[in-house]
């Protein structure tokens, strides 16, 4: 066998022994399909490599297996079996670094040459590491100071070590976290907490996604550990609105039971440091959603009210009834609890799913932008692209759950069995269709046009009209394409080429507000430009230009086709206006390319100004989703010219 082959050998019996405890020797054998024997022999030279490195040794247990004896368990995950003292290129040296500063330098000082012996390097080469890894604390607000005489410490708070653990562990070492249990949580029955998790879990009805579970189960594991160091939460953390969330409860009835058993007295700071992160965990499950709805202290009033408006607005805006969808508002109740504490105390979880969103659920997407003021107003947050999408998302099953089959004629003077054949082709191939009627040309009346959904028709017809559809006698798979393509334009509504603004939109424009070719060099002088246009007419206050390009800081506006509509805090609005800039070439927007932009300053005050608004967002998406209307504002020539766009 070649000296490679060998070491994939030793290397895949170590790590089959670091995952597991009990290890019979026949197993080893299947898994690396050699004999017992051979095993055998495999396994004595792990065992002396390991006694060699003095990293520990494997355990010999007749009848059970064989099982590694290790207190250096992270070493030899990051190491791997090698000849040399080289560490392996699975895990990377500033992690490794990490991870060693957070096992023997938060709470007292360590040597480089101690953490330059442990990382199996020099100790210039980890001074050098050191300084690399500064900000991945600076950003937990913990830093690496020198202590004289005695080397390097991570200083800080309480809250923030225990934070920058928990990152470790669950986001920055994901495949074995965990066997870090073991380095990090060493004395800790890290078994027994996580047995109590999962059966609160079962008792509250509730199912939190892995990652949430993990870091629920490395913060208690920590309490314990570190139960003898003070965590204090900063005064500004509501404390006495958490408590009224079922999450602090469910956070409260683990820590009673990790009281009870782990003999630790008062815990409160723990229970609220543990209900701030459930508060912002991604749930996958609440099977228990009837029972805890009905519950005062889960879901408040003001919340429920927040999450129908939410979704009355955006009804509205694509005009659907979405009121009697209960799954869309359990769906949306328990994802806006979190989502509101993410944006509030900056808890991330980006999904990366907005550019999907964007091109496949453009209206809805932007249908949920229209909401964005809701958010400012009854939680002071501004929401993020990433929540915008989140919230389409349940949007747009529940359009799913909605649509209404449409009904279809076939007009066709083809025999029985040729229409038969044209009738389940469609059926099959376009499932939105489920009824189609087939008749004879002779039998062909006009009206019949507004009766159907969509017309059919392989005969020539001496009639036209937006929902007819001419197909062939035996449609291809080509033809097929064609005809779905063209349901789907007659779905949308798009056979309607003249655009018009709803009257109540009328007074949101201004002929000076509208911009054609304005000399600028980037996304920030266009901004001001726009803005500006609103401040010297007093529609808005001064402070409105700091929230639009805070939000531009924040989350991007662009919503995709070229277009933008950034837009500030509605406190901010004096009187609901649109500034609208046409470019001659396109500007950087973020990751986008953009040269039509609608600068928004809409409130939400009176009934007026929330109709008004939501009509500006039905009219926006029939603009932006044509291609025709879009080009037609791309042509326009003067500021009059786009005004009279609008106002027609």
């Amino acid at each position: 066998m070649s000296h490679t082959g060998e070491k994939a050998y030793l290397n895949k019996i170590l790590n089959t022994l670091l995952d597991n405890e009990n290890v019979p020797v026949s197993r080893l054998a299947d898994l690396l399909g050699v004999s017992l024997k051979t095993a055998r022999t495999r396994v004595d030279q792990v065992d002396q490599w390991l006694k060699q490195k003095e990293l520990g040794y494997i355990e010999k247990r007749p009848g059970i297996g064989i099982r590694l004896i290790t207190a250096r368990r992270t070493e030899l995950m990051a190491m791997g079996y090698s000849e040399s003292t080289e560490t392996a290129v699975d895990m990377s040296r500033a992690n490794q670094a990490i991870g060693m500063l957070l096992k023997y330098a938060l709470d007292k000082p360590v040597t480089l040459q101690q953490l330059a012996e442990r990382l199996y390097m020099s100790a210039p080469t980890v001074s050098v590491l050191v300084r690399s890894v500064e900000d991945w604390f600076h950003k937990y607000n913990l830093k690496i100071e020198t202590v004289r005489s005695k080397g390097i410490m991570v200083q800080g708070e309480e809250k923030s070590r225990r934070q920058a653990m928990v990152n470790y562990m669950v986001y920055i070492m994901p495949e074995i976290t965990d066997a870090l249990f073991a380095t990090y949580l060493a004395g800790v029955n890290y078994a027994r907490v996580k047995t109590i998790i999962v059966d609160m879990e079962n008792v509250w009805r509730i199912q939190f996604a892995e990652n949430s579970f993990r870091t629920a189960w490395v913060m208690v594991c920590l309490s314990i550990k570190r139960a003898s160091h003070s965590l204090r939460l900063e005064e500004s953390e509501p404390e006495d609105s958490v408590k009224e969330f079922t999450e602090y409860l469910f956070a409260k009835s683990i820590y009673d039971k990790v009281k009870e058993e782990f003999s630790l007295r008062d815990m409160e700071q723990d229970i609220l440091f543990l209900t701030s992160m459930l508060l912002s965990a991604r749930k996958i499950g609440n099977d228990g959603a009837d029972d805890m709805r009905t519950n005062p202290s889960y879901f408040n009033q003001l919340l429920q009210r927040f999450v129908k408006e939410v979704i009355h607005t955006i009804a509205n805006v694509l005009n659907e009834d979405l009121s009697e969808d209960q799954v869309l508002y359990d769906g949306l109740l328990m994802h806006m609890r979190s989502a509101i504490f993410r944006m509030r105390y900056g808890e991330e979880h980006p999904d990366n799913i907005s550019k999907f969103v964007k091109i496949e659920y453009k209206q809805v997407y932007l249908a949920t932008w229209s909401t964005s003021s809701l958010f400012e107003s009854y939680y002071g947050v501004q929401i993020t692209e990433d929540e915008i999408s989140n919230i389409a998302l349940y949007i747009q099953s529940a359009l799913v759950r909605k649509t209404i089959p449409m009904k279809a004629l076939l007009v066709s003077n083809s025999g029985m069995g040729s229409s038969q054949l044209i009738i389940d082709l469609i059926k099959k191939n376009i499932p939105g269709i489920v009824s189609i009627k087939a008749i004879s040309e002779h039998d062909f009346k006009p009206f019949m046009c507004d009766r159907y959904d969509v017309v059919f028709t392989n005969t020539n017809l001496k009639y036209s009209h937006e929902r007819m559809i001419n197909i062939g006698v035996a449609p291809t798979d080509k033809d097929i394409f064609s005809i779905r393509e063209a349901v789907t334009n007659i779905r949308n509504c798009k056979g309607n080429m003249r655009f018009r603004a709803s009257s109540i939109c009328h007074q949101l424009f201004r002929a000076g507000y509208m911009l054609v070719h304005p000399t600028v060099k980037d996304k920030d002088e266009l901004l001001k430009l726009m803005v500006n246009q609103l401040l010297e007419a007093g529609d808005v206050s001064p402070e409105y230009l700091k929230n639009v390009l805070d939000r531009e800081k924040a989350t991007t506006t662009a919503v995709g086709g070229g277009v933008a509509i950034p837009h500030g805090n509605n406190q901010a609005v004096n009187e609901s206006r649109v500034v609208v800039a046409v470019l001659s070439k396109p500007i950087a927007w973020h990751d986008d390319m953009v040269d039509v932009v609608f600068l928004l300053a809409l409130k939400m005050e009176t009934d007026l100004q929330k109709a008004c608004t939501q009509q500006f967002y039905k009219d926006f998406i029939s603009l932006t989703e044509n291609d025709e209307f879009m080009k037609q504002i791309r042509q326009v020539k003067t500021g009059l010219d786009l005004y009279q766009y609008f106002i027609k």
